[in-house]
C-alpha cells in the first residue's frame, strides 16, 4: 500500500517526463559537441530544463485536479487536492531559483534566455490558465512545439560559440522532439478521451473517432521511422542509431493501445521515460 502511494506520488510528480526533457537537452549539447564553460554550466541548463518542464506540468495538474483528471485519473485528482499547492509552490520557486542562476552564470546571453526558455514556459503556463486544451489540435501542437524547441534551441542558444549558423542535427533534433511529442500527446488523448468527451475537450479521439486515430499515430510512427532510417543510410552516420530506442518504445505502446486505459500506470510510466535512454548513448 506503501509502494502503492510512492509510486503514485513519483508518477504524479511527472518525474520521468522531466528527465526526458533533461535527456534531449542533454543529446543536444553531447551530440553538436558544444562547450560548457564548466560542469557546473552543464547541470545548471539541465536544472533549469527541469524545472521548467516541472512548474508548467504542475501547474497544469494544478489546475485540472477537479476537471477531467477526476474521471480519467482519480488519484492524481485526490493528491492535487490535497498537496497542489505545496507541489505548485515549490515548482514555481525552483523555476524561479534556476533562472536567477541562468542570470547570474549567462548574462552575455539574457536575450536568449527569454526567447528560448521563460517565453516557452510562459506559454506553457498560459496554455493551462487559459484552458487552450479545449481548442481542437490546441494541445498536441503547443506542446509538441515548446518540447521541440526549448528543449533543443534553449541549451544551443546558451552555450554554441557560433550562432551565425545553425547546425543540421539540431534542426532534426528539434523536429524528431516535435513529431514524438505530438504522437505522445495524441496516444495519451486516447487513453483520456472518456474524460475528454464528459468535459466536451474535443481532442482529436473524441472529434474522430478512435479508429481514425490510431492511424493518424500509424502514420507519425512511420516518419519517425524514416527520419532516423533516411539520415542512417545517407550520411553512414550510426549515431542516428541513438535514436531507435525513442522509436521503438512508441511502436510497442502503439501495439498495445487497446489496453493503455486497463495499464495507465505503466504506459504513462514507459511513454514518459522514453528519451531518458538517450543519456547513456554514446555521442
Amino acid at each position: 500500500m506503501v509502494l502503492n502511494k510512492i509510486k503514485n506520488f513519483f508518477l504524479f510528480l511527472n518525474i520521468p517526463l522531466s528527465l526526458s526533457a533533461v535527456a534531449i537537452s542533454y543529446t543536444t549539447i553531447h551530440w553538436l559537441h558544444l562547450s560548457p564553460p564548466s560542469m557546473f554550466h552543464e547541470i545548471l541548463v539541465y536544472l533549469a530544463v527541469f524545472s521548467a518542464c516541472q512548474t508548467v506540468y504542475m501547474w497544469n495538474r494544478y489546475r485540472e485536479r477537479g476537471m477531467e483528471d477526476e474521471v480519467n485519473v482519480p488519484e492524481r485528482s485526490y493528491t492535487f487536492r490535497n498537496f497542489g499547492r505545496v507541489i505548485v509552490v515549490f515548482s514555481f520557486c525552483l523555476f524561479i531559483f534556476s533562472l536567477l542562476l541562468l542570470f547570474l552564470f549567462f548574462s552575455q546571453r539574457i536575450s536568449f534566455i527569454l526567447l528560448s526558455f521563460i517565453i516557452p514556459t510562459l506559454i506553457g503556463i498560459a496554455y493551462t490558465s487559459l484552458r487552450l486544451k479545449r481548442v481542437f489540435l490546441m494541445k498536441n501542437l503547443l506542446v509538441a512545439f515548446i518540447w521541440g524547441y526549448g528543449c533543443t534551441f534553449f541549451p544551443f542558444l546558451l552555450l554554441a560559440s557560433n550562432l551565425l549558423s545553425i547546425p543540421a542535427k539540431l534542426w532534426f533534433l528539434a523536429l524528431f522532439v516535435f513529431i514524438d511529442i505530438l504522437l505522445n500527446t495524441i496516444f495519451f488523448d486516447i487513453r483520456d478521451h472518456k474524460g475528454d468527451k464528459m468535459n466536451k475537450i474535443l481532442t482529436i479521439p473524441v472529434k474522430l473517432g478512435i479508429e481514425k486515430t490510431k492511424r493518424i499515430l500509424q502514420f507519425l510512427l512511420l516518419c519517425e521511422w524514416v527520419m532516423v532510417l533516411i539520415p542512417l543510410f545517407l550520411l553512414q552516420d550510426a549515431q542516428y542509431l541513438n535514436f531507435l530506442p525513442v522509436v521503438i518504445v512508441m511502436a510497442i505502446s502503439l501495439l498495445f493501445i487497446d489496453h493503455v486505459e486497463k495499464n495507465r500506470d505503466i504506459c504513462g510510466l514507459i511513454v514518459d521515460s522514453e528519451f531518458i535512454p538517450l543519456i547513456f548513448m554514446r555521442w
